[in-house]
């Protein structure tokens, strides 16, 4: 008899974004191994309001909230932990309000969990500075995963044309397209090379005419694909915002990018995204302050150089971040 899951998520396709992905990716595996249940939430109201008529061998959190409402339901709970979630504040005074409330009970529901899956050992210990008390028989980092079924190493010119770069992410302040316009302008200024930066968001070209910058706010998936395979360097520039409730817990898109091979450029010490790129050898992963250094690393590589690059990170991505290894790890966690 196979077991009954219960599947918690405030994201799920066709919403965009990284819990989403997530989610669907995870939804897939569980399907292999049991009959799932998914519950999807957009609000706390909702949560509130849970209720169910059946029982389920195991709840699967996305966000650890959906636990919170729903373990009672379930015998055991596992929560998968991102990022922002846990630091427990918000700029909107209410949300916050009711974080700070409610945070011991946060806390005290995932110690009482049978398994908390951490995205980054920054979100880790991010939460334990919050006041988690740490139990590694229960605490794991589980880094991201991705499906891989489309993934091919691409190799465009590095010597021919222009250096193109890309940065896919929602245009909130702590993701920082501003700053990958910052980086592609600085590329310019000093390796005097054509700079060609796509992006998902709107800005106006003519406020940085010294690159060229397209915009594709309502970018389908087929053409964010085609971006990345095309691009020779994926941007990341996310910042630290936890102290308004926002960080990056690891970064889909360098798994996005990696699986065509595409390097990535983040900053190490403004999230979990600097356990995601392994510097000078799937992309350029150092400390915020040591941005000025983008344009020199990239002006080092020459055609052998970088295609070198290119395979390892397209290696890494495939050796690492395949979505079937959720396969292994269920396996043994929900016996």
């Amino acid at each position: 008899m196979s077991i009954k899951i219960l599947l918690t998520t405030p994201d799920y396709p066709p919403k965009l974004g990284g819990l989403s992905t997530f989610t669907s990716n995870l939804e897939s595996i569980l399907r292999q191994m049991g009959e799932v249940t998914l519950h999807v939430w957009d609000n706390v109201q909702q949560l509130t309001q849970f209720n169910s008529d059946q029982h389920f061998d195991w709840g699967i959190h996305v966000h650890f909230m959906g636990g919170v409402a729903a373990a009672r339901f379930c015998k055991k709970n596992l929560n998968f932990i991102h990022g922002s979630e846990v630091a427990f504040t918000s700029p909107n005074f209410i949300k916050r309000t009711f974080k700070k409330i409610m945070k011991r009970k946060f806390i005290s529901y995932l110690e009482e969990s049978h398994w908390n899956l951490f995205i980054s050992e920054f979100t880790r210990q991010f939460l334990v500075s919050k006041g988690l008390e740490s139990d590694f028989s229960r605490d794991l980092v589980f880094h991201n995963l991705i499906d891989l079924k489309e993934n091919q190493l691409f190799g465009p010119s590095f010597t021919q044309g222009p250096l193109q770069l890309v940065c896919i992410a929602r245009d909130v302040p702590h993701k920082n397209i501003d700053g990958a316009i910052t980086i592609a302008k600085n590329i310019q200024n000093q390796i005097k090379r054509e700079v060609v930066l796509t992006i998902n968001a709107m800005r106006d070209p003519s406020l940085h005419s010294n690159i060229k910058m397209v915009c594709l706010p309502n970018l389908s998936n087929e053409e964010r694909e085609k971006i990345y395979q095309k691009s020779h360097f994926n941007l990341l520039p996310s910042l630290d915002f936890s102290s308004s409730g926002f960080f990056e817990g690891f970064g889909l898109t360098v798994l996005e990018a990696g699986k065509y091979g595409t390097p990535s450029i983040v900053f190490s010490d403004q999230g979990g995204q600097g356990e995601s790129v392994h510097h000078r050898l799937t992309g350029w992963s150092d400390l915020y302050s040591n941005r000025e250094q983008i344009p020199q690393y990239i002006s080092e590589f020459d055609e052998v150089s970088y295609q070198q690059l290119r395979v390892n990170t397209f290696q890494h991505t495939i050796d690492n971040h395949d979505k079937n290894f959720y396969k292994a790890l269920l396996d043994g966690v929900l016996k």
